[in-house]
């Protein structure tokens, strides 16, 4: 394909790119790396892109550009993941096998047996735009025919029924389950169209019972869950600075801005997901924990590491943060947070160390109480 006149055609034609400059090298490259068709991610950045050419082994030969994919301060850092294959494939061998994407350090290299870079593809509109050609303009024209996961939205799915539309547009053979199908001109379906979910999700979800439950179980819930935490953190948070991001954009302060426990910086907490203020109102000790785990919340990293407290981020230490744990010293940041304004009275030490005896048993057994009931709202 790659040597295909009319591909190459095709490319420059939907990339909107007819500079007759670029060499049937770049033609493929692009092809490779994501030009507007969606074969791929193309970098941007051309400081960052790297160059892949197949070796005698189908493997991939890389320039030391694509360094700055992987390593601890790499791109591709917070997708990082070693598959130990012996033991999901049930392979009949002493010698451990493992595949590691995107490592933090490199492995030993008489150890790897083979060194790939895939990607995926970008959708975009010129993504969208350029599939609309391909099917509009040159599917089957001259022989060629495109199918693959990029045809549809990625998915394994995307691409069987991508092959199946070929299939069935070369041999004129609808498939078994979709032979009684008719369209709106009573012509045979030859494959089944995705579902349409957002459609789907719409008209489940867009009845007045579903809207009353919805608004009973979810939104009166969390407004006043969300009234009592903010009430609370104007309390205990009047040092340091705490910041909640919201969904809608609004962000949220409680603090005077000021040092805590040397830590001049603000703790900033992206709010996923508004039944935190449930979880954190219901649950007592430890519905922050279980919101976290929940993936409701993640804290922030500063944008500049020297900005951390030196005990918290030693010089050399290992950056941890990923999109989906979010920055675990900021987890620390926060709990020294709520300690330091309880040592500073605001929360108020006494009256906490107070509560917290044998002599205060009722009330102790009051707060578990409302925990375990708040569990179970939330299960419910």
């Amino acid at each position: 394909m790659g040597k295909s006149r009319y591909l190459t055609t095709h490319l420059r034609q939907v990339s909107g790119n007819d500079s007759a400059e670029k060499n049937e090298k770049a033609i493929k490259r692009e092809a490779m790396e994501g030009a507007a068709s969606g074969f791929g991610a193309r970098l941007d950045n051309q400081d960052e892109e790297k160059e892949v050419m197949e070796d005698d082994n189908g493997g991939g030969v890389v320039t030391d550009d694509t360094q700055k994919l992987e390593g601890e301060h790499g791109r591709m850092r917070a997708v990082y993941v070693t598959y130990h294959i012996n033991r999901l494939q049930n392979l009949t061998t002493s010698r451990d096998i493992f595949v590691s994407l995107n490592p933090h350090q490199r492995p030993d290299s008489e150890l790897v047996y083979r060194r790939q870079i895939m990607s995926h593809p970008q959708f975009t509109r010129e993504t969208l735009a350029g599939r609309k050609a391909i099917k509009e303009e040159f599917q089957g024209k001259n022989g060629l025919w495109f199918c693959g996961a990029w045809m549809g939205y990625g998915f394994h799915e995307d691409g069987c029924r991508s092959g199946f539309e070929v299939a069935t547009a070369i041999n004129g053979v609808p498939l078994p389950w979709a032979a009684q199908e008719k369209e709106n001109d009573d012509a045979a379906v030859m494959v089944l169209p995705p579902p349409d979910l957002a459609q789907f999700t719409h008209q489940q979800n867009n009845g007045f019972f579903r809207r009353l439950k919805h608004f009973l179980s979810y939104r009166i819930p969390v407004a006043i869950c969300k009234a009592f935490v903010t009430s609370f953190l104007k309390g205990a948070i009047t040092k340091g600075e705490l910041r909640l991001r919201l969904n809608d954009g609004t962000t949220l302060s409680f603090g005077d801005k000021s040092e805590v426990g040397g830590d001049d910086q603000p703790v900033t907490a992206r709010i996923f997901d508004d039944w935190f203020f449930v979880k954190v109102a219901t649950e007592y000790d430890l519905g922050l924990a279980r919101s976290y785990m929940a993936g409701q919340f993640v804290v922030e990293p500063l944008e500049k590491r020297e900005k951390y407290h030196w005990s918290l981020c030693p010089a050399g230490s290992r950056d941890e943060t990923n999109d989906v744990i979010g920055d675990p010293i900021g987890l620390t940041r926060l709990f020294l947070l709520f300690v330091g304004n309880r040592d500073l009275a605001s929360i108020g030490a006494r009256r906490s160390a107070k509560q917290h005896t044998y002599a205060n048993a009722l009330q102790n057994a009051s707060g578990l109480a409302i925990s375990k009931m708040g569990s179970f709202l939330n299960y419910l």
